[in-house]
Formats: structure tokens, C-alpha cells, sequence
């Protein structure tokens, strides 16, 4: 894939290309490119258990500030958020066994899938649109 990348850049200078190497071997470990006519967007967020999480894609034509402003305006309309907790709650009595029955890490994961199996969506309005 570097290979194929580095051989893009030679026809295109704009192609920005940044491998990392690491050890005796020369191992690649992480590799960023972006091309010139890149059209295709990821926005990222962090969630409250430090990962990364994509929260929108895009295919746009120019990337300038209206098509940034287009998906920003998108992302917020339909947020869609997870219930806190929900294994805690909702899921109790399935908690318990889970707790009595799987190591800590297996738990933490199981706990985890269960916060995420339930999403609610949100759509944001603005104050004018609320009504009494």
C-alpha cells in the first residue's frame, strides 16, 4: 500500500503522504495520506470512555467552508445518543448474572454492548420552535 501511495505522489505533488517506521525492520505502524481530490470526509468524536468514535461521513465536491458547514449542520440535526448506563437500569436482573458468571474484562465489554444496544434520537431545535 506505501508503495502504491509514494507512486501516487509522484504524479500528483499535492498527494501528502507521512508513514511512520518503526524498529530494525523498518515495520510500518502507522500511515496518514490525503490526496487532492480527496471527497469523502470522516468527522470524529471522542465519547466519555476516551475512544474514538466516527459520528458522520460525507461525500462532498470542493471542500470549503459551505460543505463544512452543510455536514456540521446535519450532525447536530440527528444526533443520536446512547442511554447511560442502561445495564444498570433497564437490564438489571441480566447484570447480575452476567456479573456473577464473567471475569471483569468479558463484563466490562458485555457492559459496554449493552450501552450501546439501546439509542435514542435527538433532533435539535431551537427555542422558537418549542411550544408551550
Amino acid at each position: 500500500m506505501l508503495l502504491f501511495l509514494l507512486k501516487q505522489q509522484k504524479d500528483d505533488p499535492d498527494y501528502v503522504i507521512i508513514p511512520q517506521l518503526e524498529g530494525p525492520a523498518n515495520e510500518l505502524t502507522r500511515l496518514f495520506w490525503m490526496t487532492s481530490y480527496q471527497s469523502f470526509s470522516l468527522f470524529v468524536a471522542v465519547d466519555n470512555n476516551y475512544k474514538t468514535r466516527i459520528v458522520a461521513q460525507a461525500l462532498i465536491k470542493y471542500e470549503n467552508q459551505a460543505d463544512f458547514n452543510w455536514i456540521l449542520q446535519y450532525t447536530l440535526s440527528n444526533l443520536s445518543v446512547g442511554l447511560p448506563l442502561t445495564y444498570n437500569t433497564i437490564f438489571k436482573e441480566l447484570d447480575s448474572v452476567l456479573q456473577a458468571n464473567l471475569l471483569p474484562i468479558s463484563l466490562s465489554i458485555q457492559r459496554a454492548q449493552i450501552n450501546q444496544s439501546l439509542l435514542y434520537q435527538v433532533n435539535l431545535v431551537s427555542i422558537n420552535q418549542v411550544e408551550d
